[in-house]
Parts: structure tokens; sequence; C-alpha cells
């Protein structure tokens, strides 16, 4: 492209020497720089490019809903939704005065029939009672004793003791409150135990095995923590292609709670 430019002089036009060299300075500069620009983008990959990466949910190894057998008023429930709570701390306690009436009850009763039971086998020593008596008295101390068990089992029911360290999700009764035998009471969980479950393809298969190292960031928090794959999927869920594993943290972490979820990475060639 040539650019000329008007002389003074009617009829007359002049091309000028300097603007093809001036364009041509410009177009490699343009294009340098272009090339600049890719070289960088191509020298720094994307995370996504480098990492193979899959959601990770962290859920407790123990989540339990307490219910009860019996029917009797909530008399105290020591701690609340949010509190950790030691194994073997009351959890929640009933007035039982009625099946505490009965359990001694009963045991009166075991123990009358235990004494019946002794008297006729004395009586059969000396012939003045008959086999059959003794047998009909063993029959009802086992009975007695039986419906004495079924009391005492019953009347442990009274108070819910924790069967581990925790946490009280959601408490669902109140005091003073008569809970239904179907309804929860409380929910707990073991917040000691937290475990990583992963839901990756299928694929994955050919290089992910048990004890692999990753890390995963929370979601919530932000944090950015280590795992080990403990356990594999028993099997392919054939819709998705996809199979569950679990693993654990490598060391124990702080401000994570069951429930929060993030991003899993692991390294890319694994």
């Amino acid at each position: 492209m040539m650019f000329r430019s008007e002389n003074t002089h009617p009829g007359v036009s002049t091309v000028h020497p300097a603007r093809p060299i001036l364009a041509g300075i410009l177009l490699f500069i343009i294009n340098l720089t272009a090339q600049h620009s890719f070289a960088q983008q191509t020298s720094q990959p994307d995370l996504m490019e480098t990492e193979n990466q899959a959601r990770i949910l962290i859920r407790s190894s123990e989540r339990v809903e307490v219910r009860t057998e019996i029917y009797a008023s909530v008399l105290e429930i020591p701690f609340g939704a949010g509190q950790q709570f030691k194994a073997g701390d009351i959890l929640i306690r009933f007035d039982c005065a009625r099946y505490d009436a009965e359990k001694n009850a009963a045991a009166a009763s075991a123990n009358a029939a235990s004494i019946e039971h002794q008297t006729k086998r004395k009586l059969f020593k000396y012939k003045a009672a008959g086999k059959d008596e003794v047998r009909l008295a063993a029959a009802l101390a086992a009975k007695s004793n039986a419906e004495l068990k079924v009391q005492q089992i019953r009347f442990q029911q009274c108070e819910y003791r924790a069967p581990f360290d925790g946490r009280i999700v959601d408490q669902i009764v109140k005091v003073h409150e008569f809970p239904s035998t179907s309804e929860p009471l409380l929910t707990i969980l073991n917040d000691s135990q937290l475990e990583l479950q992963l839901v990756v393809p299928s694929r994955w298969l050919r290089w992910v095995k048990k004890g692999m190292k990753f890390r995963f960031k929370i979601d919530e928090t932000g944090e950015t923590h280590k795992g080990t794959i403990v356990r594999l999927g028993a099997e392919v869920d054939p819709v998705s292609q996809t199979i569950r594993l679990l693993g654990k943290f490598e060391s124990p972490a702080t401000r994570v709670l069951a429930g929060m979820s993030g991003t899993a990475y692991f390294a890319a060639g694994s």
C-alpha cells in the first residue's frame, strides 16, 4: 500500500517515503506482543490441567438418632444442640418412678417364687411333695426371674448415656414432654473421627489406590488439608460411572465440622 500526499500545485501528487517504513515497524511490534502474550499463557497452565479434581464431603463415622421404648416424661437433658459431651455422660433422663415401682414388684415376685421352689424341693426330699409340684415351682420361679429381667432392662432405658465422645446435632424433645416411642429424641455424632468421602470417575480405578495421598480445600473455611485414601468403594454406579472413595485426615484438624464440603486435588500423572 502506498500513501500519497497532495502537492500544493494542482494536478501533481507525490508518495511520502517514510510512511511505508512506519507501518512495517508498527506491524512488527504488534506481532511480537501477541507472541509474548501467547508464550506467557502456555508457560502457566491452569490448575485443572495439572491436577485431577473431585468433590469431597466431610462426615462423621458414627451418627446416632437416640430413641426410647418407654413412655415417660423427660426429666433432664443436660446438653443442648451444638454442645460437646464425653463417653458415659448422661444425655437424657426420664421420670421413671412408675417403672422403678414395677421393677421392685417384679423383684419381690421373683424372690417369692424362688422361696416356693426351694420349699417344694425340701418337701420332695421328705416325700411330702410330688415331683410335678417341684417342677411347677421351678417353672414359676424361672418365669418370675424373666419378668424381673424385662423390668430391669426397661428401667435402664430411663437414662441414656453417650456411647462415644461427640456433639449434639439436634435436640428434638424438651423437658417435661412425653415423647412417642417412634420419634427420635436427640441426634448425636462422633466428631473426633471424621471421614472424607469422595465421588470420583470410575476410570480413576486405573491409578487410584489405598494409601494414596491428596490435598483438599474446604469451601466453608478456605483452608487446605492433607488426606489419605483408606478404602475404595465396593461397586461402580452404572449410571453415573462413578465410585466412592473413603479417606482420612493425615493430621488432626481444627475448625472442621461434619457436613462441610470441598474439592480434592490429586497430582497429575497419578
